[in-house]
């Protein structure tokens, strides 16, 4: 039998949609099939403002199809969450939270999504996009439109071990500007790098590698390593020839000009100068 209330879980990440219900099992709902899986999220009080809903976090079996799609590719598309309270008996159905996802983590069985509220949370990523010098796009993703397999290690093959869940080492001397990077696993998984011990070969990475993940041979395994980036325009000109495709904003103000003593001397001329530069790069064309 269903419960009087269960709630639907409609995920977009840009590219594909997937439905989900904490039913016992599968739901019809506007033309969506919802799957029956483990799910659950954070309480929401029904009837509370709607500003005590800026964040929701939803725990969901790793063996669904959406997380199996995270591990397996690097997804650089904006993540959106809906979840509907559905009354069985009636078929009514009531907006429970709309948010973006901010930040995932891993276990064994389940993976734990944060999710923001896009209408009150100040802090969301999108906002942080309006301005800033640094580029705000993923890495190899759709609006940074750099092809990761031109800058794949593909004649670089090595060995490699897993020392814990977070961190791996190679039989050999890691390549040049990987920080930042991205590692497939045999098994295709992706993980984002996080930091580099060239001296000692060894990476650290975003979330838990399995040992399943690495499909040894031997205690080795081999995988693919793309270059990184650290998001600023001269690595974007310089490694990727991509600053056509640049996101930030490099003419901003090194210095907050409402954080600077309006009595004291400033040095107005370099910003000027790198305005009047790109002015002539743009007439010179």
């Amino acid at each position: 039998m269903f419960a009087r209330v269960v709630f639907l879980y409609a995920v977009d990440n840009g590219e594909q949609k997937y439905f989900y219900t904490n039913a016992n099992r599968d739901l019809l709902y506007d033309d969506n099939l919802y799957s029956a899986v483990p799910v659950s999220h954070d309480a929401l009080e029904h009837d509370s403002d709607e500003v005590t809903k800026s964040k929701c976090s939803v725990k969901i079996s790793v063996q669904t199809d959406y997380i199996q799609s995270i591990l397996k590719q690097y997804d650089a598309y904006l993540t959106t969450l809906k979840i509907l309270r559905y009354y069985v008996a009636t078929g009514d159905v009531e907006t429970e939270f709309v948010g973006t996802l901010s930040t995932i983590e891993f276990s064994v069985k389940e993976a734990t999504l944060s999710f923001t509220n896009v209408l009150y949370d100040t802090q969301r990523g999108a906002m942080r996009l309006v301005y800033q010098r640094q580029c705000p796009f993923a890495l190899y993703g759709e609006q940074c439109k750099v092809n990761k397999e031109d800058h794949a290690h593909i004649s670089y093959v090595s060995n490699w071990t897993r020392l814990d869940d977070y961190r791996l080492k190679s039989a050999a001397d890691l390549p040049d500007n990987i920080d930042g990077g991205i590692i497939s696993m045999p098994n295709k998984a992706l993980f984002f790098i996080r930091m580099v011990d060239y001296e000692n070969n060894i990476i650290t990475v975003s979330r838990p590698v399995y040992a399943s993940y690495l499909q040894p041979v031997d205690g080795y395994a081999t995988v693919m390593v793309y270059q990184g980036c650290d998001r600023t325009i001269e690595t974007c000109r310089n490694r990727f020839n991509n600053d056509d495709n640049y996101g930030g904003f490099t003419l901003l103000p090194l210095e907050n000009p409402t954080e600077r003593n309006p009595l004291a001397q400033t040095n107005l001329k370099d910003n000027s100068q790198l305005m009047r530069d790109y002015v002539n790069e743009q007439k010179n064309g």
